[in-house]
């Protein structure tokens, strides 16, 4: 397994506290600038043993030093952390007075402050007894039963110490334990997705080579038919077209049947791609697809470039243009206008895009539109086109993105390197 990377500890602490005195305790007992002997926080002389940082009683333990934010209210406290927060900072615990001035105490403080942050922890800290333990944990809630510790005044350094100890050491503790889960999860996705793959690499190598040999022998069928040793101008020109565009389609059927030997193969591309110009396989998909466009009673406004070029394999983009053009034309069950454009970016490149106005991809849906056997298409799908188009355009140096809304419509990106 990868070993998680070590961040560095999180030794943060908020006071909350409107007595100036006990601020200042706090912070020369958690903070100090120098070892020295203090007072507690009713200023009764120190004891024996409690120097400021030192972990033992002969000081001989390495320093006991955080980093310490003050507050005089709850109200000051929810902005400091909702400030801290917008940042990216977070405090591993807060040692909170109970009874305060301003319109929330210490235990709404508490409530507030986990809406905003549900994972800091807490120890009260009060010289009052008005309410009990159990009372303050049936006032918190079970939810966060284990987040909080209580604490009498007066205290001694060593008690407040070691509190503070507590709170940083569990709050790293729980970090490190989050994100070991996390790995843990993304290992297992990794693992699912490998199965998948593998399985469509099952799949692919079962049908790949019959359906292959099919379509080449129509192929076959169809070049005699328009082949050199016929007579073109004895046929009716439309029975001439349909054959062309058969020609391409069965072709195109042909290219997809070889990726999928070569994925469950795992080999290579026999010929290295060639520089051409993307509109002729995007026209080429515009003229396979004419006859769906028809029926759906489906439009495409076209703004294409005609010098822009990268370096591919037409009968990929071919492919490529196809799924996208295929998934589009499908979400508009009640026809309407695709918008198509190509053109050369600004900064290199060539950028594609196409347009739907489709009934969109459901906010859910969208993180996993690339991933294999994933289909929004009930029995209709396959969850293969998506994931093919994707390795299609990044094997180039490409990159492909879609972004959608809830009726009105989809849009997909593609910038050729």
């Amino acid at each position: 397994m990868k070993k998680i990377s070590q961040k560095p500890e999180n030794r943060r602490i908020l006071v909350v506290d409107d007595e100036p005195e006990i601020r200042q305790g706090y912070r020369r007992f958690l903070s100090p600038e120098k070892i020295e002997r203090i007072e507690s926080s009713r200023s009764a002389p120190a004891q024996a043993g409690d120097a400021v940082g030192a972990e033992g009683k002969d000081g001989d333990g390495p320093v006991s030093h955080f980093e310490v934010t003050e507050a005089i209210s709850g109200d000051q406290a929810l902005e400091i952390v909702q400030r801290e927060l917008s940042v990216g900072r977070r405090f591993a615990g807060a040692i909170v007075d109970v009874r305060m001035p301003g319109r929330i105490d210490g235990l709404q403080f508490m409530q507030k402050a986990w809406e905003m942050d549900p994972n800091l922890l807490v120890v009260l800290a009060t010289a009052y007894q008005d309410r009990s333990v159990d009372e303050i944990a049936r006032f918190l809630g079970a939810r966060f039963q284990d987040q909080w510790d209580y604490l009498n005044k007066p205290f001694t350094s060593g008690e407040i110490i070691q509190k503070a100890r507590q709170l940083v050491s569990s709050w790293n503790r729980r970090e490190r334990e989050h994100a070991y889960v996390e790995q843990i999860k993304l290992q297992q996705n990794a693992m699912v997705a490998q199965e998948q793959l593998a399985a469509v690499g099952k799949l692919a190598h079962s049908i790949g080579h019959d359906l292959g040999n099919i379509m080449q022998q129509i192929l076959t069928k169809l070049e005699l038919e328009n082949g050199p040793g016929s007579q073109p101008e004895s046929r009716d020109e439309r029975r001439i077209r349909l054959n062309e565009e058969m020609i391409e389609a069965v072709e195109l059927g042909s290219t997809i049947c070889q990726d999928l030997l070569a994925f469950a193969r795992r080999s290579r591309e026999v010929a290295p791609p060639n520089r051409i110009a993307i509109a002729a396989p995007l026209q080429k998909s515009l003229r396979l697809l004419r006859q769906l466009f028809r029926k759906k009673d489906i439009t495409a406004e076209l703004a294409l470039d005609e010098s822009a070029e990268t370096v591919a394999h037409e009968a990929r983009l071919v492919q490529v243009f196809v799924n996208l053009l295929t998934n589009a034309v499908q979400a508009m069950a009640d026809g309407g206008k695709l918008k198509i454009s190509l053109r050369k970016a600004a900064a290199g490149g060539v950028d594609f895009e196409l347009s739907d106005n489709g009934p969109g991809i459901a906010v859910e849906c969208l993180p996993q539109v690339f991933e294999p056997l994933f289909t929004t298409k009930g029995a209709g799908g396959n969850g293969l086109g998506l994931t093919v188009c994707k390795t299609i355009i990044e094997s180039y140096g490409g990159t492909i993105a879609i972004e959608s809304k809830v009726q009105a419509g989809t849009t997909v990106r593609i910038h050729f390197s």
